[in-house]
């Protein structure tokens, strides 16, 4: 069967695309153009007026309530009403949880509102104000929002967690990308939301299998390699986020794809431009910035080399590139539909997804 791809029209005539992502194991994109942490003392003023209206559908009754998390632990005394996130997948958590309580967030790659959010998703963060990168968050912005909550990942912001949690309740987990799952149901505890935070990720792997049904039922499960040519060359594993997705769906991966069980955290094999043969499956997906992106021209400088080579022309399998905010750079349950919407479009099945 040839496989359609809908979900990423913007592909080069050349067909040159693959990921500008990140060079870290564990998250997306290290070096981010991030907006400046600088904003106007009205602006955290104005946004430490507003979004103070707690959610009547979460579960206030469950507070106050003793988290353990990385860092050690934490009493949130009750239902959070001013949430500052310092991670980019806790502010996509909170929205994917419909919950309005964001004042303020770090951000990442140049945003912090993720480009596919819906324009209602927007809404539930509008007031949220920007405190600077992922790297380097202004804690005096945070401190004037005067948040009740502050949630983050030891791996973006190790140094601070001392000094956040002077200023409030502070909640860490150990990672950021291959235990999103994992963050999603901490961010339901921390928000008094366990039960909608559970919805979400069974709505998720539910909505995998039923693809996966649909695609075996027309008897054609390829094998799928996942991987990025820039900024390095990396096939993504079966733990990775995308990895994981897929293994969801039932489709197989290449033996070199599969991570070892002792080392379940390694989530991606390099390879290089001697080794692309390595890549090889029935379906290469290959992260790609959108046509259109900013990214994208330098993206196509990187990888010209590769894919204007001959290894990689002589893959046998089919070539499809996909967007790198949804497959891996914006690891997170928004994120994680859009992939299985670009899966169900590609081997043309009902994507199951809710009205």
């Amino acid at each position: 069967m040839r496989i359609k791809l809908v979900a990423f029209a913007a592909a080069s005539a050349l067909g040159l695309s693959a990921l500008a992502a990140c060079s870290s194991a564990e998250d997306p994109a290290d070096s981010a153009a991030g907006s400046s942490a600088a904003s106007s003392a009205e602006a955290v003023t104005s946004a430490a007026e507003q979004n103070t209206q707690s959610d009547s559908s979460a579960t206030t009754s469950a507070f106050p309530v003793t988290i353990e998390h990385f860092r050690g632990t934490t009493t949130i005394p009750a239902k959070p009403e001013r949430v500052v996130v310092l991670d980019n997948s806790y502010l996509e958590n909170i929205i994917a949880l419909g919950d309005d309580s964001l004042v303020g967030y770090a951000s990442f790659n140049g945003s912090g509102i993720p480009p596919y959010a819906t324009e209602e998703q927007k809404k539930l963060v509008a007031d949220a104000v920007d405190i600077g990168d992922v790297k380097q968050p202004n804690l005096e912005m945070v401190a004037a929002l005067r948040p009740d909550l502050i949630l983050s990942s030891d791996y973006r912001s190790k140094d601070y967690y001392d000094k956040l949690s002077e200023i409030a309740p502070t909640v860490y987990s150990e990672k950021a990308g291959t235990t999103w799952r994992d963050n999603l149901l901490l961010t339901g505890q921390a928000l008094g939301k366990q039960d909608k935070a559970q919805e979400v990720l069974d709505t998720i792997v539910n909505r995998a299998h039923a693809i996966g049904d649909d695609i075996r039922a027309k008897g054609d499960m390829p094998t799928v390699s996942i991987v990025r040519l820039a900024p390095n060359m990396r096939m993504f594993r079966d733990t990775s986020f995308p990895g994981s997705l897929i293994k969801d769906i039932g489709l197989p991966r290449p033996d070199n794809q599969i991570a070892p069980a002792d080392k379940p955290e390694d989530i991606f094999t390099d390879f290089s431009e001697e080794t692309v043969g390595d890549i090889d499956a029935d379906l290469i997906l290959y992260m790609s910035p959108k046509q259109d992106s900013d990214r994208y021209p330098a993206w196509q400088e990187a990888v010209a080399p590769v894919m204007e080579g001959r290894l990689w022309n002589n893959l046998a399998g089919e070539k499809k590139p996909v967007w790198d905010r949804v497959w891996y750079m914006n690891v997170s349950p928004l994120a994680a539909p859009l992939l299985l919407d670009d899966v169900a479009d590609m081997f043309d099945v009902d994507n199951h997804r809710e009205s």
